[in-house]
C-alpha cells in the first residue's frame, strides 16, 4: 500500500493505493557445497497481470453517504514487480537428523512497472485520479532489499520435504508531489518436495 494526500491532510481524505494479489512466475539455480552444509541460490521472479487500485480513503468504508458518488470511483492501473535475489543458506544439525533447519540471508533488487493511465473524462473524478497517479509516478527504478528466513528440511529416503519462510524488506522509492515512498515488507511461506534422481 501507499498513501497520498488529497484535499488537505485529513486522514479520511487520503488517497490509498493498494496493489492487488496476482500470479507469480520465476526460476533459479541452487549450488550446494560438497558437504551439503551450505547452499547458494540465485532466483528471479515476476508478477503477471498485476493491478493497482487507488481510492479516497473514506470511500473504502461500505455504506457511507459518499458511496456511488463520482469521486469514489476507483482508479485502476496495471502494476507489476520483478525481483532478482541471491541468498546463502547454512544448514544446522547433524547429517542423521530427521529434520534439519537452515538459516538464509541474502540481498536482491526489485523493479516496479506501471501502466499509462490518462486522467480524463470526468471532472469530479480527475482530481482523484491525478492524486492517485502521483503514488506510482517516479517509481524509482531499481530498489534494493534484504532477505532473511528459515527453511526446514525433512529427509524421506530419496526425497526431501521442505517448508520455508522468507521475509524481504526494502523501500519503494516512488511517489511524487503529495505522495511518498514507503517500506515494502513481503513475507512468503512455501513448501515443496525434492526428489534425488542421481
Amino acid at each position: 500500500k501507499n498513501v497520498g494526500t488529497f484535499l488537505g491532510q485529513e486522514g479520511n481524505l487520503q488517497i490509498v493505493a493498494e496493489r492487488e494479489s496476482s500470479p507469480l512466475v520465476g526460476g533459479g539455480l541452487t549450488f550446494t557445497s560438497p558437504s551439503g552444509e551450505t547452499l547458494l541460490r540465485a532466483r528471479f521472479v515476476s508478477t503477471i497481470d498485476g493491478e493497482l487500485t487507488g481510492q479516497v480513503g473514506v470511500c473504502e468504508v461500505p455504506d457511507t453517504q459518499f458511496e456511488g458518488l463520482p469521486f469514489c470511483q476507483p482508479v485502476k492501473n496495471s502494476a507489476d514487480i520483478r525481483a532478482f535475489s541471491i541468498d546463502a543458506g547454512f544448514l544446522q544439525g547433524s547429517p542423521g537428523d530427521a529434520v534439519r533447519a537452515s538459516l538464509h540471508l541474502g540481498i536482491g533488487l526489485r523493479q516496479f512497472s506501471f501502466g499509462s493511465l490518462p486522467c480524463i473524462g470526468n471532472e469530479s473524478w480527475e482530481p482523484v485520479c491525478e492524486a492517485t497517479a502521483e503514488i506510482w509516478e517516479d517509481d524509482g527504478g531499481l530498489s534494493a532489499f534484504l532477505l532473511a528466513g528459515l527453511r526446514l528440511n525433512g529427509e524421506l529416503g530419496p526425497a526431501t520435504l521442505w517448508v520455508e519462510g522468507i521475509d524481504r524488506v526494502g523501500r519503494y522509492n516512488g511517489g511524487s508531489d503529495r505522495a511518498d515512498g514507503n517500506i515494502q515488507n513481503d513475507v512468503s511461506i512455501t513448501a515443496g518436495l525434492a526428489l534425488r534422481i542421481f
